[in-house]
């Protein structure tokens, strides 16, 4: 404990003493009693305050940096803005504390208990949170593995490059969390509310993500083989790079009756179901492999990386539509339109580009003949194969 002139240090001492000699013989010495205690601002740094009760105090912008706090019982405590950075937490008790905008980097906190308490005070008020508040927290490089945080509130918290192994967080609130490159590995991200966060190259092998609330998640070049995603919607969050492929059945509401309704149409001729319009939707890494699409309005459709190989696309509408990295190869557009859409990177080999004749509404030709178009569209690094693009409309496209 660094040197202070706050009156306060002497009687911190003296209790620090006896605990140490508590900690060698606990027939000696006395375990540190320090609930309620007022321990705002001081200099901890490098303490040993294991196995010490410090329930409801308050700890407001205290340092701890490298203190050994190993089983330590922080029940209710305010730890807002302290600095407990590179501190051994294992199997610490922080139920219901306030850690809102502390410093965790390196910390261990294996085991910890992070679930949420209160606690009644002298005066009838209530110390401590039902949910443990975490909040702008930061936990850098962090160990917490088996960490339990059931219900936790980790909104704006940064754990960049955390191991998470084993951990519960069951119900918490990870609203512009920064999980990139954590380790996830069989965590238990249940329940979990999840908008903005990112998990850029995170590891979730084994992680549950069932009945999670998941919106705009940044999951690019994460591993999620082996995680258990459910009925998860993932329609409108990044994963590019995760090998992760959405189906149909993946897709929002709305957007999985638009294609069951267009299947009947055209396998009914029209007579039955709608033509399916997707103007504008989030369609990113959906597979489509296979299916007839012909007809579909994907007008300024997000479709990035989506895969599209071997499909119909007869008087198919991709106008403005994002199709950088998209796998179509192998599959046959006739009349299509994908004029100024991006297909930065995709794959069109083994693609057939063929015109259409036109008929009226009785059957009949007319003798107008419609090219597909790739007006204005941008072919810059895409892979053609033995593709042949001279029977399209190429007027203004952009190759390079």
């Amino acid at each position: 404990m660094s040197e202070q002139s706050d009156p306060r240090v002497d009687e911190i001492r003296q209790t620090l003493a006896r605990h140490q000699a508590w900690l060698k013989d606990s027939n000696s010495g006395r375990k540190a009693d320090l609930s309620r205690t007022d321990l705002s601002g001081l200099n901890l740094t490098g303490v040993n305050l294991s196995r010490a009760t410090l329930t409801a105090a308050n700890m407001t912008g205290a340092i701890l940096t490298r203190a050994t706090l190993q089983e330590t019982d922080f029940f209710a405590a305010n730890l807002t803005s302290a600095d407990m950075s590179y501190a051994d937490l294992s199997r610490a008790v922080l139920r219901g504390v306030v850690l809102k905008g502390a410093k965790l980097n390196n910390a261990n906190l294996d085991d910890a208990d992070f679930r949420g308490g209160t606690v009644m005070a002298a005066n009838g008020q209530t110390e401590g949170r039902k949910s443990a508040d975490l909040t702008d927290c930061m936990l850098d490089f962090a160990t917490m593995a088996r960490a339990e945080m059931t219900g936790a509130n980790l909104d704006g918290t940064s754990l960049v490059g955390a191991s998470m192994r084993g951990a519960k967080l069951t119900g918490a609130s990870l609203i512009d969390a920064d999980f990139s490159d954590a380790d996830l590995t069989d965590a238990n991200l249940s329940d979990v509310r999840i908008e903005r966060a990112n998990f850029t190259r995170s590891s979730f092998a084994g992680a549950s993500f069932a009945r999670a609330n998941i919106s705009e998640a940044n999951f690019e070049n994460a591993d999620l083989e082996g995680a258990d995603l459910g009925d998860v919607d993932l329609s409108n969050s990044q994963l590019s790079g995760t090998q992760l492929m959405l189906t149909v059945k993946d897709l929002k509401p709305h957007v999985r009756r638009a294609f069951e309704d267009h299947e009947k149409w055209i396998e009914t001729n029209g007579k039955d179901g709608r033509r399916a319009d997707l103007e504008q939707e989030d369609l990113n890494y959906v597979n489509l492999s296979g299916h007839n699409l012909s007809a579909i309005v994907f007008h300024q459709a997000k479709l990035l990386e989506a895969n599209m190989s071997d499909c119909v696309f007869m008087m198919t509408d991709l106008s403005g539509a994002d199709l950088r990295r998209a796998n179509m190869a192998g599959s046959t557009f006739v009349g299509a339109n994908l004029s100024g859409a991006n297909l930065e990177g995709a794959n069109l080999a083994g693609v057939r580009l063929l015109p259409i004749k036109m008929r009226d509404k009785d059957g009949k030709l007319t003798g107008r003949v419609t090219k597909t178009q790739l007006d204005r569209a941008n072919l810059t690094g895409v892979r053609l194969g033995n593709t042949d693009l001279e029977s399209c409309s190429l007027e203004g496209t952009r190759f390079s």
